[in-house]
């Protein structure tokens, strides 16, 4: 008498074979998902980069021209001490939003290197590493 009929074993390899392609299937969705998530924090980098180049090239330098040209009408009399001070304080602002830039950058650069070392682990499909 044998101890395992063909139907058990067919059973069993099919079960196999199911629990294999699911766990293909779950490894390609989450390859999928950080290819994906890599994708839309480049594009984020790339604005940033593109943002951060604007305020390097002319944004900070304008508005310190501006400030530094309603201090000089300030001090020949042909300007107002409160154009002065809200001159200043664009510049400041304008300051302060390259620094948010650039935070925002580091951002990104992290979260995309996270992802690239998560994309290079192994892959297990109890989800824990070995």
């Amino acid at each position: 008498m044998p101890l395992f009929t063909n139907k058990r074993q067919d059973k069993l390899v099919s079960a196999s074979i199911s629990d294999a392609a699911s766990i293909r299937t779950d490894h390609l969705l989450l390859t999928k998902s950080l290819i994906t998530q890599i994708e839309k924090e480049y594009r984020n980098l790339q604005r940033l980069t593109q943002r951060q180049q604007l305020y390097i090239t002319q944004l900070i330098t304008q508005s310190h021209e501006q400030a530094e040209a309603s201090l000089t009408a300030y001090t020949n009399d042909d300007g107002d001490f409160s154009e002065v001070i809200r001159a200043r304080i664009a510049e400041l602002n304008t300051q302060i939003s390259a620094l948010n830039i650039d935070i925002n950058l580091l951002k990104a650069t992290a979260r995309i290197n996270y992802l690239t070392t998560q994309s290079l682990l192994p892959y297990y499909p109890d989800g824990w590493t070995k």
